[in-house]
């Protein structure tokens, strides 16, 4: 990290977006909507951080769902571009990130997964393994989330398959054999303390897989 590194402009151009192939835009825009539930969700959420996330989130929930039914509306392709900005103001700011991406780091580092595919395999089973420590949070988020299903993770897994994501990990290849090295290797991962529900061993990461097979 070094002041030089941080660019002195950033410019979100739709057009240029047309380009991308339509799996990748989306999916990491799912990763986008994680950064900004896994900030709503933090214990070291401000209220700027918190503001920003759900206009965030409700910007690119719809954004997503109009790139996927036309791919050349470049109005929805901004709307998608302004919504992770907005979901990022937190994570940029220093609020840390929960379990989804901790797990994710390991998934895309030994398993070979693109960024935005380990949140669409993890996020909705992190937040329902999260749910009885943010409870509050979380119908918060559902406030915000006009899709179907009862809590803000059936709304997430509507909103995934709506866009055609993967949604399990079954889906990407990886079974059961696998979790307990996974579950071990993610408790070295640095967004792991930071959950807002604790981790206390591996034995809790397995559950959490098991939830997202």
């Amino acid at each position: 990290m070094h002041p030089l590194m941080v660019p002195r402009m950033v410019v979100l151009d739709p057009n240029a977006g047309l380009q991308t192939p339509s799996a990748l835009w989306l999916s990491t825009g799912m990763r986008a909507v994680d950064h900004a539930i896994e900030t709503v969700c933090s214990s070291s959420c401000d209220a700027l951080s918190e503001t920003a996330a759900l206009r965030g989130l409700v910007l690119l929930c719809e954004g997503l769902q109009r790139v996927a039914h036309r791919p050349d509306d470049a109005g929805a392709r901004l709307q998608c571009q302004l919504g992770m900005w907005m979901a990022c103001i937190g994570p940029a700011a220093g609020v840390p990130m929960g379990v989804s991406h901790g797990i994710g780091h390991i998934l895309g580092a030994e398993y070979g997964l693109p960024h935005g595919i380990t949140s669409c395999v993890m996020m909705a089973s992190a937040m329902t393994w999260n749910r009885s420590a943010v409870m509050a949070r979380q119908q918060l988020l559902e406030l915000h989330l006009e899709l179907p299903g009862a809590t803000a993770a059936e709304k997430i897994d509507q909103l995934l398959q709506r866009l055609g994501l993967p949604r399990r990990l079954s889906d990407v290849g990886i079974r059961e054999e696998a979790f307990t090295h996974i579950a071990e290797r993610s408790m070295t991962d640095f967004f792991i303390p930071t959950n807002p529900r604790p981790i206390r061993a591996a034995g809790d990461i397995v559950d959490i897989l098991r939830l997202a097979a």
